[in-house]
């Protein structure tokens, strides 16, 4: 990699948006060449970290750098702007003031606690855990209500501004965090509330600093109304609570004083006094920062590193990272180290030879795996075939299993078609678990690795690959499901 190559983080939208970009277009590449530029990356791979194998696979066949990391900047700044700009309004609406009557504190202290404390509570029903909230009645609906409410949708909106290719990438991951895949439940959860606390983070930190400015450049009075029946040992009591987590801050516990010579009546305005008016600001102000900003603040970095943790999650089981990140595996510890070991159990059944010769057979019945071409040389002439894998449904992959299956006479075998240069894949070893399953003990089940692409050129004829494949299928300690390759002299181009 060169000093242009991009570094991905493990944390940031942006790497799982552009892998799973890059992976959708690998399905456009040949095997061959997939194999050609994976080869000397795999080689010179040394962390097994798994989340930095991909990204160290993802900047590698990236060509140029991309902006998709500058255009989610672009979008958290109009998310977080449209947040102040709320903010600096809301804040000159609750303190404005005229001069012909007082700033109500009953105001603020509605919008910037009472209203913050409901939203709060809100935003912690959203971010609990669904293994909690499954054993709750509704709350699974009620969530699923606040954050289609969210204005962590605002990034959808935006997403619209950003130039079209982009718009493309990320369009799709966002069509996918809509699905109802489970590898990306979790992340349009998260990426929604992540976004809607930069909002609402940045509403507060507008007003307060709005507060502030107008406390400094102009002259508010502030006193206390209502028509409710509350009297002013009401309000006392009432204050008195809201100034308890900072009343260890001079001047922001209001006085009884200031509480008797601060109610206002508009018909009768006598007995106010607008210089001691003035002394309330130090307990809304307090207030704001207590009730509205430390909340939000705290909501703001939990749901940050959550957000953080899961697209790192999300990045290591997208399925199309699982297979590549066998497949690294499968190039780095074939053809470059040919004394590595296979770690899994050879086990060998008492009494029976590790590779019999399987029996004389008179049909073949032929199962192609991932579109394996079928070479030239191919020696068997198949009574009937079926693919699996690859572009196939479950669905499809059922009905070819059920076709293999229920069709194959007692004295058939079954030739399974792989690709030489791919790894054997759980899915595989499964795959041979199943067939043996629903055939006879000793029907003869034949794994046939190719090394030839569709056009019948060789990809690869290097031993450790069909080493690999061996020490695999010898794990299922099977007598009758044998490594049976087709051999190819021909040099890979």
């Amino acid at each position: 990699m060169n000093e242009h190559t991009q570094q991905y983080s493990p944390h940031h939208l942006a790497a799982l948006i552009d892998l799973q970009s890059q992976l959708s277009h690998e399905n456009n590449l040949t095997d061959k060449e997939k194999l050609t530029r994976d080869l000397p990356l795999a080689q010179s791979l040394t962390t097994t970290n798994k989340t930095s194998r991909i990204l160290t696979w993802l900047a590698h066949v990236t060509p140029t750098p991309t902006r998709t990391a500058q255009y989610i900047f672009l979008l958290s700044a109009l998310i977080t702007t449209l947040g102040l700009l709320l903010g600096l309004t809301l804040s000159k609406a609750v303190y404005h003031y005229t001069g012909s009557a007082p700033i109500n504190i009953i105001t603020p202290i509605a919008v910037f606690m009472f209203a913050q404390l409901l939203l709060t509570l809100l935003t912690i029903i959203a971010m609990l855990p669904s293994s909690l909230t499954k054993h709750i009645p509704l709350i699974t609906s009620f969530q699923d209500s606040i954050i289609a409410l969210n204005p962590g949708h605002l990034l959808y909106l935006f997403l619209k501004l950003i130039p079209s290719k982009q718009q493309t990438n990320m369009t799709a991951l966002l069509s996918d965090l809509k699905s109802t895949q489970t590898t990306f439940a979790s992340l349009q959860k998260w990426t929604i509330l992540r976004y809607a606390q930069s909002f609402s983070l940045a509403i507060n930190i507008a007003a307060i600093l709005t507060f502030i400015y107008l406390l400094t450049f102009s002259d508010l009075a502030f006193a206390w109304s209502t028509t409710l029946n509350l009297n002013q040992q009401s309000i006392a009591s009432l204050t008195q609570t809201i100034a308890t987590p900072f009343a260890f801050i001079p001047d922001t516990s209001p006085t009884t004083e200031l509480i008797q010579n601060t109610q206002f009546f508009r018909g009768n305005a006598a007995d106010f006094d607008p210089k001691l008016a003035r002394d309330w600001w130090p307990f809304l102000l307090a207030l704001m920062i207590t009730y509205s900003f430390i909340p939000r603040l705290l909501l703001y970095i939990t749901a940050s590193q959550i957000h953080r943790r899961v697209i790192k999650n999300t990045i290591t089981n997208l399925p199309a990272a699982i297979s590549l990140l066998t497949r690294l595996d499968h190039l780095q510890s074939a053809p470059q180290n040919p004394q590595v070991q296979d770690t899994t159990p050879t086990a060998k059944p008492p009494n029976q030879p590790l590779d019999p010769q399987p029996q004389s057979a008179q049909t073949t019945s032929l199962l192609i795996v991932d579109q394996t071409p079928i070479p030239t040389n191919f020696p068997y002439t198949p009574t009937q075939s079926a693919n699996f894998a690859g572009t196939q449904t479950i669905e499809q992959d059922a009905q070819a299993l059920d076709l293999i299956t229920n069709n194959l006479s007692t004295d058939a075998q079954l030739i399974i078609l792989v690709k030489l240069w791919e790894p054997p894949t759980q899915e595989i070893l499964d795959l041979l678990t199943t067939l043996r399953s629903n055939l006879n003990k000793q029907t003869p089940i034949l794994i046939t690795p190719t090394p030839t692409d569709e056009h019948n050129n060789t990809v690869t004829n290097n031993p450790e690959h069909l080493h690999h494949w061996t020490l695999k299928v010898r794990s299922l300690a099977d007598p009758y499901t044998l490594i049976n390759p087709i051999l190819t002299n021909q040099q890979p181009n």
